[in-house]
């Protein structure tokens, strides 16, 4: 059966062990006559007439109260009770007086007196009320203090595992229960905090029985006391449960548990509620205090995390407050400056060095993160020669934009400088190797071939009716092609010079393929060429592309070494989502080994006729697909014998914008 009633306070178990300091015998006699008509509690008198020889026994001898008169022989008023405190400061102190002063005996009670009674009005119930009330008193009073003791030296840790373990040692001591716990209402379910006094095993209630006292203190937020069955069923045990409230709400149960017959005490029920709002209050400072660490060690995991970031970004990296005040920089950046600049500490100290604008040569007075801080700009890739620390010049490029938080308030800035110098240096290097690549060009393309025009003028004034079929007419004959393919080599050399300068523009494939292969026809005996086109074969490419298809065909029929038969088709064809023309270039010719195929396309790189040529033919071909987005490939015309033949296949975007423009 579970009880949850109120009672007066506790009966004292045994006999109150009293100690009188009285000097008067007949005020003594008086005292102890009138505490032995006491049946409940017994009460045992033991008298002293001096504070001498009464302190003495205090401290070898425990007494319940002390019974104390302030004028004796050998002290006197106020000197009295001071001195008994010093030696029993926990044990409660009840001043027997004459003096029907009442605000000196109000005095006394404030200076630590638990209770005082005038010695005419001592009767048997008012003298054993004031003793057990004195009791009564300074037993609260000592574990309130306990307790304070223990909250305050817990919670200048601010450790709640700390705070916890005390508090509840320290109430089973001072409730001298046999068990005290704290459980916290956490994830919805109720769950063990903390424990003294059971080993870890848990209540010795019946779990049932127990379990309906602590959702009645959930629920009803008050204290509940309780006799319940214990686990076995053999006996019962005493609980006491208190709320535990944290910001106005229920969150958790603080108890205490007695094996043996107990009855409630509201001081008890007092001291476990003050000990319940200590707790409430270190478990706020500690989850606070958790709080403020979490963040911090946050905060520290996001500084790491951003210093790693900036300490491995290719580029110096300066961060600032929206004072100047420097709050990061990498060592990337110190090495671009030469030297690790001085942290600054405003925006004055930014920018503290020589440098000019790469493009005027003005010099600098307000660098990008001056700006981003002042003006609130962003700046990128601002080209600016630098005198660096350690003497030496160089190039960067230094961006920098304002940091604004949620509210778009500026709080600082970042910088960026990435150097450039040896960029720089290379693309001089570039400017001055393509300057001298254009003089040879221009020297080959103009100077040379117009030598070769005029030697091939020459020859051709030659008459050859005087050689006859002589060896002199081959060697003339073989002079003039020489000649040729030099020209064609030159003009070779010119176009691929060419190559990355020629705008896109849109190309008829239907137009062009016919007009190289009518090109071709005259110049060749022996040879067929077959055309198949497709309508709306529009591409996009640039002017070199006749002579893609120039060389791709012409080297069909030059390397043949005899008849062949070519043909040339034109069809719509899909890769990955894209639509291409695809022109296949076949032919029956000695075709190409499979060792070959890969690196046809290569710059010197030829078949194995020999037909002339330098091989840059084909490398040409490739710059021009590659150019206008294409692909190119080489394979068998009769798979698996590459002697009957081979096919060039060339992809190139087809422009069907601009069919639909012809139309």
């Amino acid at each position: 059966m579970i009880t949850t009633r109120l009672t007066r306070s506790p009966p004292v178990e045994g006999k109150v062990s009293i100690l009188l300091v009285e000097d008067n015998p007949g005020d003594a006699l008086l005292i102890e006559t009138a505490l032995e008509t006491s049946q409940e509690p017994p009460f045992d008198l033991q008298i002293s007439n001096r504070l001498a020889p009464a302190l003495e026994r205090l401290r070898s001898e425990r007494f319940s109260v002390v019974l104390l008169d302030l004028d004796l022989p050998d002290s006197f008023g106020f000197e009295t009770v001071t001195s008994v405190q010093k030696v029993v400061p926990r044990t409660p102190i009840v001043i027997i007086t004459g003096n029907v002063d009442e605000a000196f005996a109000r005095a006394a009670v404030q200076a630590g007196v638990q209770d005082y009674i005038v010695k005419d009005e001592v009767r048997p119930y008012n003298l054993q009320r004031s003793i057990m009330f004195a009791m009564d008193r300074k037993r609260t009073e000592n574990d309130l203090h306990a307790l304070e003791e223990v909250t305050s030296a817990a919670g200048a840790t601010l450790d709640l595992e700390t705070l916890l373990d005390e508090v509840l040692s320290t109430l089973r001591r001072v409730m001298e229960a046999d068990r005290a716990a704290l459980q916290l209402v956490e994830d919805g379910g109720l769950s063990m905090r903390a424990h003294s006094g059971d080993g870890g095993s848990g209540p010795r209630a019946n779990e049932k029985d127990d379990l309906r006292l602590i959702r009645q203190v959930l629920e009803e937020a008050r204290p509940i006391f309780g006799n319940i069955p214990n686990k076995e069923g053999t006996d019962e045990v005493s609980v006491l449960k208190v709320p535990l409230m944290i910001s106005g709400e229920v969150d958790g149960v603080l108890e205490v548990e007695w094996l043996s017959s107990h009855a409630e005490s509201p001081r008890e029920v007092s001291l476990l509620t003050v000990a319940a709002e200590r707790i409430a209050s270190g478990i706020s400072n500690a989850r606070a205090f958790e709080s403020v660490k979490r963040s911090e060690r946050l905060a520290n995991e996001e500084r790491l995390r951003l210093r790693t970031i900036i300490d491995t970004l290719p580029v110096g990296i300066l961060i600032t407050d929206h004072n100047g005040r420097q709050i990061e920089s990498n060592a990337l950046r110190s090495k671009i400056w030469g030297g690790t600049p001085k942290a600054s500490q405003s925006v004055d100290d930014l920018c503290q060095i020589r440098a000019w604008y790469s493009d005027t040569g003005e010099q600098v007075e307000e660098c990008p993160v001056v700006k981003a801080i002042k003006y609130g700009e962003t700046n990128l890739g601002v080209a600016i020669d630098i005198e660096r620390l350690d003497g030496t010049h160089g190039t960067i490029l230094n961006s920098a934009a304002p940091i604004r938080d949620e509210n778009g308030v500026l709080i600082g800035a970042v910088g960026v400088q990435q150097d450039i110098t040896e960029r720089i240096r290379l693309e001089q290097k570039l400017v001055a190797a393509r300057r001298r690549s254009e003089f040879y060009i221009d020297l080959l393309t103009h100077d040379v071939a117009n030598s070769l025009t005029g030697a091939s003028g020459y020859l051709q004034m030659i008459d050859r009716s005087e050689f006859g079929e002589g060896k002199a007419a081959r060697w003339l004959d073989k002079a003039m092609m020489s000649l040729d393919e030099s020209a064609r080599l030159i003009d070779t050399v010119r176009k691929v010079h060419a190559l990355g300068s020629s705008p896109r523009t849109t190309i008829d494939l239907d137009s062009v393929l016919p007009a190289v292969i009518g090109q071709i026809l005259p110049k060749r005996e022996g040879v067929e060429i077959i055309y198949s086109g497709m309508d709306n074969a529009f591409v996009t490419a640039t002017s070199l592309l006749p002579d893609l298809f120039t060389n791709l065909i012409d080297n069909a029929v030059k390397h043949s070494g005899g008849r062949v038969r070519v043909v040339v088709t034109v069809r719509p064809y899909y890769s990955h989502g894209i639509e291409y023309a695809r022109v296949d270039i076949v032919d029956n010719g000695p075709g190409i080994p499979d060792e070959l195929k890969g690196k046809l396309f290569s710059r010197g790189e030829r078949g194995l006729t020999r037909a002339p040529g330098q091989g840059m033919g084909l490398f040409l071909v490739s710059n021009i697909v590659a150019e206008a987005g294409g692909r190119i490939w080489v394979e068998d015309r009769v798979a698996g014998d590459h002697a009957k033949g081979a096919r060039f296949v060339v992809l190139l975007p087809r422009n069907k914008g601009a069919a639909e423009t012809e139309k």
